[in-house]
């Protein structure tokens, strides 16, 4: 599949699974919903603006891209992915299966253009998803970008992974989102990028 190429030509023994923040650096994680916020409605629209705003910084209409999901076994009939891309397009889409603690997942691709992607309604459904609310997509979404040689993953509406095949790949996201870095790990990716 795509993104194996690409993983072992930028991110070598790498893979593709939930905590993915800890699995590389340099790698940034960024705080979509605000904690703070008691209202909901301006909680979900904070997170919404946050994972938007970092993927366009990170995406040009041209670049290619590799979206990888993930889809539980039980979620399998949830696979639809039209809504998620330009669908004027034919895209070629390609799975395979493998088992993660007993509960076999499918792993879907689908190399595209960035322009192709439907990125807000992907975002949005992704922030939505532990929330109840629709759209949402119960799957895991990977955006590997070639150009920038980074991987995108929205984990839900707390947060945001990003990837870099070296530092200067997040530098510039790092400095202009500083303030929505995860106060958690902020002294250890303070360290990764001005070490």
């Amino acid at each position: 599949m795509e993104h194996s190429l690409f993983l072992e030509r930028y991110f070598s023994n790498l893979e593709l699974m939930p905590g993915l923040f800890y699995s590389w650096e340099p790698a940034i994680r960024f705080e979509l919903g605000d904690p703070n916020e008691p209202d909901n409605n301006k909680y979900i629209a904070g997170s919404n603006e946050r994972a938007a705003a970092l993927y366009n910084d990170l995406h040009m209409p041209e670049d290619e891209c590799i979206i990888v999901m993930d889809i539980l076994e039980v979620d399998l009939k949830r696979k639809n992915l039209s809504p998620f891309l330009d669908r004027s397009q034919h895209f070629r889409i390609s799975m395979n299966t493998y088992e993660m603690e007993e509960i076999l997942i499918y792993r879907f691709e689908i190399a595209c253009r960035a322009k192709e992607i439907a990125a807000s309604k992907i975002l949005r459904a992704v922030v939505h998803s532990d929330l109840g609310m629709k759209p949402n997509i119960p799957h895991r979404v990977y955006i590997l970008n070639k150009r920038t040689q980074t991987i995108f993953h929205v984990y839900d509406d707390r947060g945001c992974d990003i990837l870099g095949s070296n530092v200067e790949k997040l530098r510039p996201l790092y400095e202009q989102y500083n303030d929505w870095i995860l106060d958690y790990d902020r002294e250890a990716i303070t360290r990764m990028l001005e070490g």
